[in-house]
């Protein structure tokens, strides 16, 4: 993280970058009850997510490695009446120096990529109880699906061309086994979009947070001519105000609890064991929805569609409906050139995966 420093554009980071909608706190008080829950945010940039955890009921504590991130926290939880229930102080998320075994929950959001990933789940394991909960989030606006977006980040690298985290997705397929590795059991992995609303001035506050141009890519004067900039390039484009297209995603796991004759190896192979089943059912499934070579009654050859398993796992573990899985097999089906619709067989298919991944209650 050498050099980025979100500090540097604290208050811009409190009043201009969104937090997570009101959809994912509900998502997440159906894995872990919040009031009364006693919580460690980690990477709490201006508290955006211990402020909210504190307003529900919670008790929290936030850290920070910006002391400049850490002040903004503190003055707002003093301005909403909430300092009773949200303290803040500045350390690292992998040495926090809090007691261990002492909290329900911990959060990160928008962060994780800047941790050292095995550090930094030992020493969330260090603070949760048995059973305890682990979120991992971020919501992430899409250059991919959004103009405005996609304008601005090209903006940023005329200015700043060696920014390397343009087109980022917000997605972390990858932070599963890593906290598997870590002595986790993953509860679920979620995804979805949201329109977030932005005024002209409320995207340049955003953007001047960004790590490509504020928080450490340009200087002060060259992050004024990237602010001018912008604004011209939205006042000629864009209406004020305007949606941005975001993407809420999150991994939710738990520590093991104390269960007799079970160590947490014989868990985390358990949950593997689980995983993969599901994986298999979808796979078997997808083997007689082939799109193009295989005619009715028959199957696809092994490995044919079975890298899709997983994310339509994933998808369907997120809440994905039967319409929603169907549009996704649809997008795979055009994939295949000239292959006609079949909108009733993918129909029909997207109920079969749904009722087999869910028949567990999973």
């Amino acid at each position: 993280m050498s050099g980025i420093d979100f500090g540097r554009h604290s208050e811009d980071y409190a009043s201009c970058r969104p937090g997570f909608p009101a959809s994912f706190y509900r998502r997440l008080a159906a894995m872990a009850r919040i009031p009364g829950c006693r919580s460690v945010d980690l990477a709490t940039g201006p508290g955006t997510i211990a402020l909210e955890l504190a307003r529900l009921g919670g008790s929290v504590v936030g850290i920070d490695v910006s002391a400049a991130q850490v002040a903004t926290a503190r003055h707002l939880a003093m301005e909403r009446h909430l300092a009773d229930r949200a303290r803040f102080g500045v350390a690292r998320a992998e040495s926090t120096g809090l007691a261990a075994g002492a909290f329900d929950l911990v959060t990160a959001g928008q962060c994780w990529h800047w941790f050292d990933s095995a550090a930094a789940l030992a020493e969330v394991r260090r603070l949760l109880r048995p059973g305890g909960v682990l979120v991992i989030a971020y919501y992430s606006y899409l250059a991919e699906h959004s103009p405005v977006a996609r304008d601005t980040e090209e903006l940023v690298l005329e200015f700043n061309p060696g920014w390397t985290m343009a087109g980022w997705s917000g997605i972390f397929p990858e932070r599963i086994d890593e906290v598997i590795r870590g002595g986790f059991r993953l509860v679920e992995e979620f995804c979805y979009h949201h329109d977030e609303e932005f005024s002209h001035a409320r995207w340049r506050g955003r953007m001047r947070t960004c790590n490509g141009v504020g928080s450490g890519g340009l200087s002060p004067s060259e992050v004024r001519r990237f602010d001018e900039a912008l604004g011209r390039l939205l006042a000629s484009r864009y209406p004020d105000p305007m949606v941005v297209e975001h993407r809420v995603w999150c991994l939710v796991a738990r520590t093991p609890g104390r269960r007799a004759g079970r160590s947490a190896a014989v868990d985390r192979q358990g949950l593997r064991e689980e995983a993969m089943a599901r994986v298999r059912a979808v796979e078997a499934i997808l083997r007689r929805w082939d799109p193009s070579d295989v005619k009715p009654g028959e199957l696809a050859p092994p490995d044919e569609y079975d890298g899709y398993a997983p994310r339509i796992v994933s998808l369907v573990a997120g809440g994905c409906s039967v319409a929603e899985l169907c549009g996704h097999l649809a997008s795979l089906r055009a994939e295949a050139i000239g292959v006609e619709k079949a909108a009733e067989h993918d129909l029909a298919i997207a109920r079969e995966i749904i009722a087999a991944l869910r028949s567990d209650g999973s």
